[in-house]
Order: structure tokens, then sequence, then C-alpha cells
């Protein structure tokens, strides 16, 4: 038996931190409309297993990416947007009925270099991923609605190149008469067949900070 003070330290911080990290799971996310902030969160997480279920090497991008998912093999870049019918402060009615979503193109935006050190670059009047993927959670009826179930969710999946170039968002009625929405079981191959051959993509390309970084690692 480990009578060290200091393992047994370990492992009631351990219990600790596994306990309110559960808590914060059942509290925020374990709930049938999810705050919208905490949403974002969990539909990126949500596209993110799907795109691993037909490729594990789809992986989370860091909160300040630029982008919310990357293959880690080619490279590509998909960014989710998600609104919801029903808000979890909103009373019986439905707040959104054709909600817009955010595609502008930032002129400032953020990226990690090799040393895990965020910088700001300049985008040169780019968007940042390759693929969008639009997804919309319409069901209004209170009873029925449930952020957490794949199935009632909506997705469009629309390559960047065919977002129009001089809007800074996208309706969900345009979104319909660019694409058809999809569920979460056709939703890989829809991302994979809108993915930009590798002459479009490279051109769009962010060039991450060499090593040794010279913004925060100076030779």
């Amino acid at each position: 038996m480990n009578s060290d003070p200091s393992f047994h330290d370990y492992v009631t911080q351990r219990q600790i931190t596994d306990l309110v990290m559960r808590r914060v799971a059942e509290h925020v996310y374990d709930r049938p409309l999810i705050n919208n902030v905490e949403r974002a969160d969990y539909v990126e997480c949500l596209v993110e297993l799907i795109m691993q279920s037909a490729d594990p090497r789809w992986r989370l991008t860091e909160t300040w990416d630029a982008w919310d998912v990357e293959h880690t093999g080619t490279g590509v870049r998909i960014e989710v947007k998600q609104s919801s019918a029903l808000q979890i402060w909103s009373g019986q009615s439905p707040t959104k009925t054709n909600p817009r979503f955010d595609i502008s193109i930032r002129e400032w935006d953020w990226l990690r270099c090799t040393h895990g050190e965020y910088h700001s670059f300049r985008s040169a009047g780019l968007r940042s991923a390759d693929v969008y993927v639009f997804a919309w959670h319409g069901k209004s009826d209170r009873e029925l609605a449930d952020h957490r179930k794949a199935s009632q969710w909506e997705f469009f999946v629309v390559p960047e190149t065919e977002l129009p170039a001089d809007q800074q968002s996208i309706g969900l009625n345009p979104l319909r008469g660019l694409v058809q929405p999809c569920t979460y079981r056709s939703l890989a191959d829809r991302v994979t067949e809108a993915i930009p051959d590798d002459s479009s993509r490279l051109k769009a390309s962010l060039v991450r900070a060499p090593d040794p970084c010279g913004v925060c690692r100076p030779a």
C-alpha cells in the first residue's frame, strides 16, 4: 500500500478533477437546449466525431485557431457554423426562423506557431477554411427539440469558393438555394465531395510560422 502523501494528494486531486469535469458536462451540455456559446463547441465536436468515423486523421483545432476542424494528413480545413430555432432563454416560440451565419473575411486573424504561441496575422482577403459546414437545428416544439440528438440537425456543406465573396453573412434560405441539406449520416461524404483540389486549396493556404518562430522566438 502506497503511503506517500504526495501520491494520495495526486489521487485526490485527480478524483476532484474528474468529478468537476463530469459536473460541467452534465450542467452545461447534458440538457435538451444548450446555451448558444456552448452549443457551438458541442456541434464542432459532433462534426469532428462524424468526420473521424470516416477518417481518424480529422481533429479539432484549438480555441483560437482560425478554423474548427482539420485533416492532419492533407491540411484541409473545416469551419463549422451553427444556429437553432429555439434558444435556452426564449419562451415557447422559436426566436429564429431564418438565421444568418457569419462568413466574413477577416482582415486579421490568429495563427498558432510551432511553439504553441498565437500571433495575429493579416489574412490577405481570404477565408481561412476550405469547406464550411452550416448546422441548423430547426425543431420548434420544446417538448421534442433536443440539441444533443444528431438526428435533429440539418447540415449544409459548401466549398469556400462557392460562398459569396462580397457578403459578411449568409441566411438559411440562400443556403438552401446553394446546396441540399444532409443528415449526420451523410455528412462525411458531403464534406469529402466538397474538398477543393490541391491547387485551389494551396492558393488559399496559410503558412504556419517556421521553427524557430521569428515572432515569439527571435533568432
